[in-house]
């Protein structure tokens, strides 16, 4: 990690200002779960379409729908890098929102193990080397979470060593501290388009910070960037309009509905067996619509095979 430093500007203030705004706008707006269902999975859509734009990746926000809405079981890698940053998602959304726990070199160990699978030793231990100073640091929670996320993408996108991993690490670990102070924004905050869109001045102003060690202008690029993302989400909630990437084929028919409301239950928990016990359906029937709610990203699924369970994400 680089020595760093940065004031709170009086633009930065303002930014502040209006995500704060915001997100009371958006967290006390009527939404039907349905539209929140589908804006849930709009705004992954445009989280993982940020990765593909930072790594230089072939992917169109059409073919990431396409991706997430697929049963089969072999990727390729770039598929499966996407894949398990969508994972890392669920992870964060389902363990750190509103958390009481305080963000560690061993949180971020876990954080790099859901977004990598196994890395080397070496690579593991140069990364927690990195990410303590950073976590150290950043552990006061003085500074706005928005802050935070900032400079955490800041210093982790720096290293290298991590390889095509570096900015789905990056990117997890701004989520991470933004979910922890819940600015998750009912899993509608993202920061696609605006940060990444254009290239030359993302990395003009990302390298600048990097010679300087000064993350002001930095912080106040990356605060903008997600405050506009989220004003667009904002006004997509407020004219009630229809999401992009949601085809009318993926509405929740009556047995779906129910499988959501036998999850109310914060403690519960259900599995292929019990969807068949429940409904009255096949193997393949159940298979199927937890398959579908997971895509969704309306459950959560604990486990692998046969012994998979599911949770309300």
């Amino acid at each position: 990690m680089i020595p760093f430093f940065y004031t709170v500007s009086d633009q930065l203030v303002g930014t502040l200002q209006n995500i704060d705004r915001l997100r009371n706008h958006i967290l006390t707006t009527p939404l039907s779960p349905q539209k929140e269902i589908q804006y849930r999975w709009e705004t992954m859509v445009k989280r993982i379409h940020g990765i593909t734009i930072l790594l230089d990746l072939p992917f169109t926000q059409n073919n990431i729908a396409e991706l997430l809405r697929s049963t089969q079981r072999t990727h390729t890698a770039d598929e499966a890098l996407l894949l398990r940053f969508r994972d890392t998602i669920w992870w964060l959304a389902f363990d750190w929102i509103g958390s009481p726990q305080a963000i560690s070199p061993a949180t971020m160990r876990d954080l790099l193990e859901h977004c990598c699978g196994r890395v080397l030793p070496t690579v593991e231990r140069q990364f927690v080397r990195a990410v303590s100073s950073l976590t150290a640091y950043l552990a006061p929670g003085n500074d706005h979470a928005l802050v935070q996320a900032s400079v955490a993408f800041h210093q982790i996108a720096l290293m290298s060593f991590l390889g095509t991993s570096t900015y789905p690490v990056a990117i997890a670990a701004s989520y991470l501290y933004l979910y922890k102070s819940g600015f998750d924004l009912l899993g509608m905050a993202s920061f696609k388009k605006e940060l990444f869109a254009d290239k030359d001045t993302y990395d003009r102003i990302f390298q600048e910070a990097r010679r300087s060690g000064n993350l002001t202008h930095w912080n106040e690029f990356f605060a903008e960037s997600f405050t506009s993302e989220v004003e667009k989400t904002w006004n997509r909630i407020r004219t009630k309009s229809d999401p992009l990437f949601f085809p009318s084929s993926w509405q929740l028919n009556e047995r779906q509905k129910a499988i959501i409301g036998a999850l109310e239950d914060p403690q519960a928990m259900i599995n292929n067996t019990k969807v068949q016990r429940l409904f009255h359906v096949s193997q393949v029937t159940a298979s199927r619509d937890l398959t579908h709610l997971v895509a969704l990203g309306v459950l959560y699924p604990h486990g692998k095979g046969r012994s998979t369970v599911y949770t309300r994400s």
